[in-house]
This record gives C-alpha cells, sequence and structure tokens, in this order.
C-alpha cells in the first residue's frame, strides 16, 4: 500500500473530528419533564423563558400567570430538593391557532437546553378569534446549570 505525503494528516485528522463527534455524542442526554400548565391565556403578556428554583420565585411567576384565569389556579406544588420549573411565554398573539410547546429538554456539554417550538396557523386554519397568550410551564428534574432556551422553529396548526 502506498501513502501520499499527506495521508498522515489526513487519518489524523479525521481520527480527531470522530473522536470529537463521538465524545459530543456521549454527552447529550435527554431529560424527562412534566406539564405543569399549558395555556393560552396566561397573565404573562410578553415573550419570557423563565427558569424557577425556589418556592417565592414560583408563587410570584404564577401569580402573574393565572392573573386572565377566573379559576384562579392553586401553585403546583414542587419539591426544588430534587425538581425546578422551566417555562416559556410567547406574548400576545392575534388568535387561538398560536401555542408554544416544548418539545425536548437535553443535558448537553454542562448546559442543559430547553428546546421549544412555536406553534401558528396554517394556512386555511379556522381558529377562534381574539387575542391569547400561550405558554408552556414544565417541572424537571433540578440541575445546578446553565439552561438554554433553544426556538427549534415553527410548526403549523392544522
Amino acid at each position: 500500500m502506498r501513502f501520499h505525503s499527506g495521508t498522515p494528516v489526513v487519518l489524523l485528522l479525521s481520527s480527531m473530528l470522530l473522536g470529537c463527534v463521538a465524545t459530543s455524542l456521549e454527552r447529550v442526554q435527554e431529560v424527562p419533564f412534566a406539564t405543569l400548565s399549558q395555556s393560552l391565556n396566561s397573565g404573562i403578556d410578553r415573550f419570557a423563558a423563565e427558569v424557577v428554583r425556589d418556592n417565592a420565585s414560583l408563587e410570584r411567576l404564577w401569580q402573574e400567570h393565572v392573573k386572565n384565569d377566573g379559576k384562579k389556579l392553586r401553585v403546583p406544588v414542587v419539591d426544588f430538593s430534587h425538581d425546578m420549573v422551566i417555562a416559556v411565554f410567547l406574548g400576545p398573539r392575534s388568535n387561538g391557532c398560536y401555542q408554544v410547546q416544548i418539545e425536548r429538554v437535553i443535558h448537553a456539554g454542562g448546559v442543559l437546553k430547553v428546546e421549544y417550538r412555536e406553534i401558528a396557523p396554517f394556512g386555511n386554519a379556522i381558529c377562534t378569534y381574539g387575542m391569547t397568550w400561550p405558554s408552556h410551564i414544565v417541572r424537571v428534574p433540578a440541575r445546578d446549570r446553565e439552561v438554554e432556551f433553544v426556538r427549534i422553529g415553527y410548526r403549523s396548526s392544522e
């Protein structure tokens, strides 16, 4: 077998690249989550991506979130010694076909990544008319990590 002068460099770079890919793949871990609330009527009237790590912060967030709800839903019980709360609020939208969905939570490279998607009306969708404030609030196992919110695009409601 005959090697060209650049072959060892190519082999070395290929090995390094494969090593990096394998290392990064090993570090990605799905994090389970449970929905606490998913609403079109949040009282939070701006875009917000929130991480809540204590009861006092959850109480404040929840009171603002349910202020438009006539039922005044109780604050969910969360054991912050084991869990934390993550929330995405889209702010005002023009109709009831808009939603927000936390699709996936992963632990990757020392960061907790929250992947969410805005769901928007599709072409001739029949939607309720009137302002909405979509939100999704979830509970995840507590992690003492930086949290990064990543919008992964839009999906059309049908």
